[in-house]
């Protein structure tokens, strides 16, 4: 581990303790004002600065056990910025239950001074976004100095081989770390690496202290080989990752479990436990109405500007799809093309009088640049004008989150698709219906609309088989930076 590492690590619990212990007196001071009273009927109210002080003490103490245990100021070089994010939202999250349930079970017994509710989750919030300010602020200085060669980077070596698919995609995906060196049996053209040559020479680099991190991606060499790199990398304490393979990386879901007196590890179908499900839903219901109610201004606006292009034409489309279970639901959008080649099956218009059906299959055989199932058009020609700019940012699908607090729907899940494209599922792909349909997922955040059906399939189903509260986070963040930056577009 770098020097450099440690004292930027070092400098986030203090930095963080001051900030969750500053951000209960900035609470207290915003509580104190009449916007509460004005607004919601809530009238002020106070606490004493020594009573406020213990307080915010304790608040601090607790964040920094629940960050500290949490894994929060681990050192992880090749973690994605998104990473950092869910750690930090986990950490105030968690840390908020236990200051509350510590508040509660306290009154009375070790403080007789009450602190209002508000302040607390008021402090939590205001420390959380100060929190992640400073990480990114520290990030970003990081990064800095290391560009600048202030300061030296991790050097990462590769174990390769020739005959595993997917090489050069690997090395994209770890271009932000310092890759400087790879081995094999024998050097690989395709690799634009230093080549360092066989076990041997590893052991050597280890030794002499080049490298700070070994990741083996797939390696030719024999398993004594393999074994005998580990075990100096553990003497000279250097980080040493390895990659799943292809089905180990799909089936990671599994569980010990015993018939009769033998271990076995099952494979479950689908990650998600009964509580589970209902974390979700709940999760799905508050984020709708937030999203609902953040983007109110905006939908009332864009349905406006469709209405004023095509005055006798719905604003909102209404289009059928097939969701959990197979069960068919009508999914709401704004309308981004011109009302007469909307395909009609939803509003009772039979497939052989749909006229917009027949010219999208006629655009599918022409123009479609997605091989499979599912088609999607290059340079639609039947867009309007609104339609292409709220199309290409997404915007259309603003009101799905209808159909996620109605229960057709989920925040992230698989892509809901029409009932004909779904005739063309193969029976392996139709697992994607166990589980309710996303806004976003898997396929949208790596690859979007460049993914054929078959991998677009094939992330959601490991998304099924794989799911978290984490993972759905994750997703929706990503998000974000897809749709901003247009990739996979």
């Amino acid at each position: 581990m770098k020097r450099h590492e440690i004292i930027f690590t070092a400098l986030r619990p203090p930095i963080d303790f001051g900030l969750v212990y500053m951000a209960f007196f900035v609470a207290s001071e915003l509580r104190s004002f009449r916007f509460f009273e004005a607004t919601f009927g809530i009238p002020p109210q106070s606490i004493p600065p020594d009573a406020l002080a213990w307080f915010a003490l304790a608040g601090a103490v607790v964040y920094l056990l629940v960050a500290i245990f949490s894994g929060r100021y681990a050192v992880r070089p090749l973690d994605a910025r998104e990473e950092g994010t869910m750690r930090s939202i986990s950490a105030a999250f968690y840390a908020f239950l236990f200051f509350v349930a510590l508040v509660y079970l306290g009154n009375g017994y070790v403080y007789t001074t009450e602190i209002p509710r508000l302040i607390i989750l008021m402090a939590f919030v205001l420390s959380w976004i100060g929190i992640e300010m400073t990480r990114l602020i520290l990030e970003i200085l990081h990064r800095h100095l290391l560009l600048r060669g202030w300061l030296s980077p991790r050097n990462f070596l590769l174990l390769l081989s020739r005959d595993e698919p997917g090489i050069l995609e690997v090395l994209e995906s770890l271009e932000h770390a310092h890759i400087v060196w790879y081995a094999n049996e024998c050097e690989i053209s395709e690799v634009d690496l230093s080549y360092v040559g066989g076990a041997e020479s590893v052991i050597h680099l280890l030794k002499t202290g080049q490298i700070d991190d070994i990741v083996v991606v797939h390696t030719g060499f024999s398993r004594e080989e393999v074994h005998t790199v580990f075990e100096y990398s553990r003497i000279y304490g250097v980080a040493y990752r390895y990659a799943t393979n292809l089905f180990e990386a799909e089936k990671s879901n599994t569980e010990l479990t015993f018939l009769g007196k033998h271990p076995f590890m099952e494979i479950q179908s689908i990650g998600m436990r009964p509580w589970e499900r209902i974390v979700k839903r709940l999760f799905d219901i508050v984020g709708s109405i937030v999203w609902l109610i953040v983007f109110a201004l905006p939908m009332l606006v864009i349905a406006l500007v469709i209405k004023r292009e095509e005055p006798n034409a719905p604003a909102i489309y209404t289009n059928r799809r097939v969701g959990k279970n197979g069960r068919e639901f009508f999914l709401y959008k704004f309308r981004y093309i011109r009302w007469e080649y909307c395909v009609k099956d939803a509003y009772g218009v039979k497939p052989e009088e749909d006229a917009g059906l027949q010219y999208e299959k006629e655009l599918i055989a022409k123009q479609s640049k997605r091989p499979g199932a599912v088609y999607k058009v290059k340079d639609d020609p039947r867009k309007t004008r609104v339609g292409a700019f709220i199309e290409r940012y997404s915007l259309d699908e603003l009101p799905q989150f209808w159909n996620v607090l109605r229960g057709d729907m989920s925040l992230v899940g698989p892509r809901p698709h029409q009932p004909r494209e779904v005739e063309q599922y193969t029976e392996p792909q139709r697992r994607v219906f166990t589980f309710k349909p996303g806004i976003t997922g898997m396929a949208q955040i790596h690859g979007r609309d460049d993914n054929s059906f078959d991998e677009e399939a094939r992330l959601d189903i490991y998304y099924i088989e794989n799911w978290t509260m984490y993972l759905d986070i994750k997703i929706l963040l990503r998000t974000f930076g897809v749709v901003f930056h247009r990739k996979g577009i």
